[in-house]
């Protein structure tokens, strides 16, 4: 299940509700009658009554299958295919037991065990929840006494609407409700904005995510000729450790995809063989008289016994093309197009294929890689761009890395250009969608239409209902799959560029479509001759019944979030699918694909919908305040369901560095202009009518210009911040990354790919070491530091046990710059981190500790001076594990980090504590883990909202992720892996290894043999039961045929 039907049911929710919202007959044309819905209490009880009812058969179903049905509900509970790191804690066993385990985990949990996305994403529902909470709190007490005494004549819902308002006098409570609301919900954004800047920082600069590959590789486009070789693309870019040039895999890809389905075709039909022989056997229990004897080395003889040779399984080649026995002929094809796969790969990983100007380049660091992302590389337009950092392979659009800068420009204008067309024009379907949910009013002015009033209740009843709203959500499930398609036509090469892109396009459709259209679909035929006639009546119609709209929304967002919310947790749909599709997969392979495969969002299209809810909830603040108070119990509910399908059962596959939710914050600001655009209408048109409003007026004027102006400045101080790091905070981290491995007992040097350097135990200078470094570790062309995994490991990791493994000791930093900058770095620390401790001591010990450090400082440089030679003791063999001494290293990093980042710290060189003791760097260390990161600051709610800048800081934010797994670099990545990341995967994918079905006839064995020939079968883990079904081990995931061996590689 690529996706969850919620999440299709939810994307269409909107507009399905809008087309058959409940409507009311009039003879009066007035635009959005049919939007008016309840105005009374009574009324809105009654529409909410029986979805109430629908939602809570929905929930009581989802109560009694969770139990049940753990792999629909809870798959990161037990899934094998997830990491350890990933999965969560199974909940108490019960219909509501599990409720308190779920209410105890927090937020912050789905940041540790998933991602970045799906955190900020709960965490944007969340705060578009309590906006609706607070506007509420803001905008009741002001504007309901202004509105439900304003003497408009107005009863029910309508009361305490600006609709009831007679005098423009009491239009000034509502600019100040505006000033205060809207200014908070501009408040809002950019502290958001900012904690998600600050977030990010620290998220992407984890040891865990800076020590993956993807983290230091920018990708360079249109990077010309002359540059398309490695010596000149290292004169320009700096710190290099390997670079991956793009070939033209076009037919290689046609080859290999040739491949697969000869591969899978063989596999398919060599199961259908053994499933109708098997059930042969299951019906007459004895074989075929005439086939009593075989040959095990006649093809197929095994199967003869049981099967005639007409029942084999066939297929035509191409369309009505000759019909071949589909086993012989997939034996036949599949040698040659592995030889021609395995040449075709061959001459592309060594090169001999045209290259289509694009790069990878991977960076020695993750400063070198930002450094390298940010500068301009070349000195002519458009040429030799970097378009991404921080992807992974598996997220790269590859047909796109050969198109040419003014391809991409072209098809990116041509593809702008149909999105505003199709905006524009999907209006006519979509008002003939409306249309249909205003029948009534239609057949009495087309007498023509007659007809269908006197169709029965049942047919007329659908017309009215289902027809509308199905045609509606049919429109607009196709938008987004439009979209994305668009998006890739126009030249994105990452799929976090086609989900943006797609986000930004889809919000404007739903603004413009779901939300302004939709509204005054049903009677826009009714007004059509009026606007006709006098087009200035236009504005003032929308000034009129805007506000009369607002009713529908208020029962909307509960009828919304309570279908929505009690859907997502039945999913009904993905527990449809699971089911059917476990009995329509007939191979192993497709029922292990169709059961590891979680569901997941699609960033692009999941945003908006909630966005334009949020922006329904701003516009109408102002307008309609109640409409806050049912959003804030809409959301809230959304919320909580989407929360629970984050922690137990979603996965996420697209990775945008949490770009969907600074988008989407930024998109809110629509809800912002649209009120106050709104209420300067309405204002504008009560001019009329005397001067009373134009005071309320010039405020809202003034409001709009400052939120222009504000929100300007904001964009272009905060922007540059969300798609880069900044230097300064990679360089501390460098640094503290650095001198936490100084201050490593025995190491004097530290990458996050496990690189390490050792001085002997009874001491040795920084400069001995670096002059020793050829006797380390031998060069290498490539600037491959890696070691060749242990056979017992996971194909993709390649994890050193012990010191003696000479081969994983990399690459020794620049001599005397280098050496002489650590020497100061680990010494300032040493220094601070003494003086800090040795404060809070008695006199006594303090003194023991000084005599002590300047007897091993004595030591030290008399070792020095003999010239020890560079050796590894066997004690310090025994002593120190790889694998322990960079998770070590990793949490002294942070510690040292913060250390740079508190703002108490004296930075001052201490000449009164300047040694390399190895015993000074073991009491500080371990005596005092985090000797200087300072305790996280407290304050009451509002200090903490209000003050971004002290509670939500990158150092701040940091310490969240360093107490998780985010704390310790990814294991050593194995030479094939790190070699081959950014190859096309047609270069990389490896011939599939068939997965057949074992029976008690002994036909899988004999088709095994024969296939073997050609490329690697196994039949362990699946067999037939009793009844003839294909089973499969699904208990041991990891040891099934089909794994994929380094899979959980994260590159």
């Amino acid at each position: 299940m690529n996706s969850t039907s919620a999440t299709v049911t939810a994307t269409t929710s909107f507009s399905s509700t809008s087309a058959s919202a409940p409507t009311t007959t009039s003879t009066d044309p007035v635009v959005g009658t049919h939007r008016a819905g309840p105005s009374s209490v009574w009324a809105l009880g009654s529409t909410l009554l029986p979805m109430l009812l629908f939602a809570s058969a929905l929930v009581f179903a989802f109560l009694l299958l969770r139990a049940r049905q753990k792999r629909i509900y809870a798959p990161r509970t037990f899934l094998p295919i997830l990491r350890e790191d990933e999965k969560t804690p199974p909940t108490t066993d019960g219909m509501f037991a599990w409720v308190k385990d779920f209410m105890q985990i927090p937020d912050d949990f789905v940041l540790n065990h998933q991602s970045l996305d799906q955190y900020l994403f709960l965490r944007f529902l969340k705060m578009i929840t309590i906006m609706s909470a607070v506007g509420c709190l803001i905008t009741w007490p002001l504007l309901f006494p202004i509105n439900a005494t304003g003497g408009g004549g107005q009863t029910g819902l309508n009361m305490v609407s600006i609709s009831n308002i007679k005098s423009p006098n009491r239009f000034y409570g509502h600019a100040i409700a505006a000033w205060l609301f809207l200014g908070f919900v501009m408040l809002m954004i950019t502290r958001e904005t900012i904690y998600f800047i600050n977030l990010r920082q620290a998220f992407l600069m984890t040891p865990r995510n800076a020590s993956r590959i993807s983290s230091r590789t920018v990708l360079f486009t249109d990077v010309p000729d002359e540059y398309l070789n490695e010596r000149s693309l290292r004169t320009i870019c700096s710190s290099v450790r390997r670079i991956w040039l793009a070939t033209d895999c076009y037919k290689l890809a046609k080859v290999v995809e040739e491949r697969e389905d000869a591969a899978l075709k063989l596999e398919t039909a060599e199961i259908k063989l053994s499933r109708k022989a098997n059930k042969e056997r299951l019906r007459h229990k004895t074989p075929l008289s005439h086939s009593a004897g075989h040959d095990p080395e006649i093809i197929g003889s095994c199967a003869a016994k049981w099967i005639k040779h007409s029942q084999r399984p066939t297929h035509r080649l191409r369309f009505l093309g000759k019909k071949v026995d589909s086993i012989n002929w997939t034996r036949a094809a599949l040698p040659g197009l592995i030889e021609a796969v395995k040449n075709a790969q061959f001459a592309h990983r060594n090169g001999e294929k045209k290259y289509i100007g694009a790069v990878f380049v991977e960076f020695e660091t993750q400063r070198a890689a930002q450094v390298a992302f940010q500068l301009t590389a070349h000195e002519l337009p458009l040429k030799m761009q970097a378009r991404c950092i921080g992807i992974p392979p598996s997220q790269i659009v590859w047909e796109n890395l050969g198109m040419k800068a003014w391809q991409r420009m072209t098809k990116g204008v041509w593809a702008t250009v149909f999105v505003a067309a199709m905006i524009i024009f999907w209006s006519f379907p979509v008002a003939l969608v409306g249309a249909l949910s205003n029948i009534d009013y239609l057949t009495n002015k087309l007498p023509w239409l007659g007809f269908i009033n006197r169709m029965p209740e049942l047919v007329l009843g659908a017309i009215k209902g289902l027809l509308p709203s199905t045609s509606l959500a049919l429109l607009v499930m196709f938008v987004p799959v439009l979209l994305r398609q668009l998006a890739i036509m126009a030249g994105a090469v990452s799929q976090q560029e086609v989900e943006l892109t797609t986000q930004s396009w889809f919000f404007a459709f739903q603004i413009i479509q779901v939300f302004l259209v939709t509204t005054f679909s049903s009677g826009a035929s009714a007004v059509a001759t009026q606007i006709i006639q006098d087009p200035t009546s236009a504005p003032k119609l929308l000034a009129q019944n805007l506000p009369k709209a607002s009713n529908f929304y208020i029962s909307y967002f509960i009828l919304f979030g309570l279908a929505s919310s009690s859907k997502m947790l039945l999913n009904f749909m993905g527990l449809l699918q699971y089911g059917v599709g476990g009995i329509l997969k007939k191979t192993p392979r497709q029922q292990y694909e169709h059961h590891i495969n979680l569901s997941h969002l699609k960033w692009g299209s999941e945003y908006p919908k909630w966005t334009l809810l949020a922006v329904i909830a701003i516009a109408y603040s102002c307008i309609a305040p109640l409409v806050l108070g049912f959003a804030t119990i809409g959301l809230g509910l959304i919320y909580l369901a989407s929360r629970y399908n984050s922690i137990y059962t979603l996965a996420t596959t697209i990775d945008t560095k949490g770009q969907a939710y600074g988008r989407a914050m930024q998109q809110l600001t629509a809800g912002v202009y649209l009120a106050e655009i709104c209420l300067i209408g309405l204002f504008a048109i009560k001019t009329g009518e005397g001067v009373a409003s134009i005071g309320p007026l010039l405020l809202m004027i003034i409001l709009l210009i400052t939120t222009a102006l504000f929100h300007a400045v904001m964009r272009r101080a905060l922007d540059p911040l969300t798609r880069t790091l900044p230097s300064s905070l990679l360089t501390r981290a460098e640094e503290a990354r650095y001198s936490s491995a100084v201050l490593e007992e025995g190491v004097i040097g530290y990458s996050y790919e496990g690189e390490i350097r050792y001085h002997s135990s009874t001491g040795g200078s920084l400069r001995q070491i670096s002059e020793r470094k050829q006797s380390i570790r031998p060069p290498s062309s490539h600037g491959d530091s890696i070691r060749p995994a242990p056979r017992d490991q996971d194909v993709g990791y390649s994890v050193p046990d012990t010191v003696e493994n000479d081969s994983v000791i990399a690459r020794v930093l620049n001599e005397e710059e280098e050496t002489e900058r650590a020497q100061y770095i680990a010494n300032s620390i040493i220094a601070r981190s003494n003086s800090e401790r040795l404060a809070t001591v008695e006199p006594r010990t303090r003194t023991r500790n000084s005599e002590k450090q300047q007897s091993s400082s004595e030591n030290t440089m008399r070792t020095a001076e003999e010239g020890r030679s560079l050796e590894i003791s066997e004690e310090d063999k025994r002593d120190f594990e790889i694998r322990e001494m960079r998770i070590s290293a990793a949490a002294r990093a942070s510690a040292a980090e913060d250390a740079w980042l508190r703002p108490t710290v004296t930075r001052h060189h201490n000449q009164g504590h300047h040694n390399n003791n190895r015993d000074t760097f073991r009491s500080v260390w371990s005596h005092s883990p985090v000797p200087s990161i300072a305790p996280p600051p407290t304050g009451s709610f509002l200090n903490t909202f209000f003050r971004p800048n002290k509670f939500a800081t990158y150092a701040h934010l940091k310490r969240k992720l360093d107490e998780g797994v985010f704390a310790q670099p990814v294991p050593v990545y194995a030479p094939e892996v790190a070699r081959t990341a950014y190859f096309h995967p047609a270069i990389s994918r490896q011939t599939p290894i068939l997965w057949f079905v074992r029976d008690q006839m002994g036909i899988s064995e004999q088709e095994m043999r024969h296939s073997a020939r050609i490329l690697k079968v196994s039949d362990q883990g699946a067999w037939f039961d009793e009844k003839g079904r294909i089973r499969w081990d699904d208990g041991d995931l990891r040891g099934c045929v089909v794994w994929e061996r380094g899979r959980d590689v994260l590159i």
